[in-house]
């Protein structure tokens, strides 16, 4: 009996390792289940990533990174091409006219009468000599900056400058004093096949003998100016010049040179 007894904690004890033997062995596939569907998740999930990455970065060949490339890209694709005289651009806006200098209701060349009647008497009033035109140049001060009027003859002056200087009055296309340059240089035509000159100035269409627009740059290679001419350079032609500050418009001067 006693023999028995013993044999049937032993039968039970066998028993017994048997069974968590093989819950253990269960448990382990568990685990190795949930750890493999844990590292395929991460997987996924470093892939997507860098694929993400990748959309915004474009690689150079010598291992450097361009941010944001694919969508200067994109944006340029998106730019009409033109070609402007001999200059290709990316900016489909025409190139500067006579169109382009009327401004507050007058406009180059305008008699001095006309503006008078149109914007009223200004608040001053400057004359001074001049050889070139052997006569007075007169200047008229109004709210928006000035107008520079030049003799036709001794006692017919017409609209020779336009100046703007204070902000909230709109010049050609526009453009206001403190606007940002890049939004002014995107009013016209442009291309960067030209490289800066002796002088520090940058051909973006045109040529000088020809309607042509350039940037001007100061010693520290920024811009200070920004001019467009219409009718090659010589008598007749018209002129916008944009001075700048800070990459901001500072001043606006529409002009024709009449001598």
């Amino acid at each position: 009996m006693k023999k028995m007894g013993i044999c049937y904690v032993l039968w039970v004890n066998l028993l017994n390792e048997k069974f968590y033997k093989k819950e253990e062995k269960g448990m382990q596939k568990v685990i190795f289940i949930i750890v493999f569907i844990v590292v395929i998740s991460l997987i996924c999930l470093m892939f997507n990533n860098a694929k993400i990455q990748n959309d915004g970065i474009i690689v150079s060949k010598d291992g450097g990174s361009d941010i944001n490339s694919q969508e200067r890209q994109l944006e340029n694709e998106e730019k009409v091409t033109t070609t402007v005289g001999s200059a290709s651009s990316t900016h489909s806006a025409g190139i500067f006219t006579p169109e382009d200098t009327k401004v507050l209701g007058i406009e180059i060349d305008m008699k001095k009468e006309e503006v008078e009647e149109i914007l009223g008497e200004p608040y001053k009033t400057e004359s001074h000599y001049e050889d070139a035109f052997d006569g007075d140049v007169l200047t008229y001060y109004y709210h928006f900056g000035s107008i520079r009027m030049e003799p036709l003859d001794e006692t017919e002056y017409t609209v020779s400058h336009i100046i703007i200087d204070k902000p909230g009055l709109e010049g050609p296309r526009g453009i206001k004093v403190n606007d940002a340059i890049d939004t002014v240089i995107a009013k016209f035509p442009f291309s960067n096949e030209f490289s800066k000159d002796d002088s520090n100035r940058q051909m973006i269409y045109g040529s000088d003998e020809e309607n042509c627009g350039y940037i001007v740059y100061d010693t520290d290679g920024n811009i200070s100016e920004l001019v467009y001419d219409y009718g090659g350079g010589g008598f007749g032609t018209y002129s916008l010049v944009i001075e700048v500050m800070d990459n901001k418009v500072k001043l606006i001067t529409i002009g024709v040179m009449n001598v």
